[in-house]
């Protein structure tokens, strides 16, 4: 099942691919960054968090673009996985790209606050 919905959406961003490749925009191997990212947005929009961060995971995989890190932590966090959402901000931040790495720091210290707090440290 996982692998259809994998492929499904593979078949979907490739399918808006050739169609701005045939209304003459410049073509391209794999899907473009922005349709990765408007397709988690629109499930983590609509709280299906861990839909959306298995099409982050794929658009990072598929661009290597950081930002996705971002928004992988993100998702975690949503789901209440602090320490996967940890583990994701501070990989972004070690990525040193992007506009948002003292934010994903700042993240990263009020989770390891409300894990120390959960825990009764």
């Amino acid at each position: 099942m996982r692998s259809a919905n994998r492929t499904a959406l593979r078949l979907t961003l490739l399918a808006g691919l050739t169609f701005s490749t045939a209304c003459g925009s410049t073509p391209s191997a794999r899907p473009q960054r922005s349709t990765w990212f408007k397709a988690g947005k629109r499930h983590y929009d609509q709280s299906e968090y861990a839909k959306a961060r298995r099409v982050f995971a794929e658009g990072w995989e598929e661009t290597g673009s950081a930002d996705f890190l971002y928004y992988i932590a993100l998702c975690h966090e949503a789901e209440g996985s602090y320490e996967e959402a940890i583990a994701e901000f501070k990989r972004f931040a070690d990525t040193g790209r992007g506009p948002r790495q003292n934010e994903a720091l700042l993240h990263v210290e009020r989770l390891e606050r409300r894990l120390r707090a959960e825990n009764g440290r």
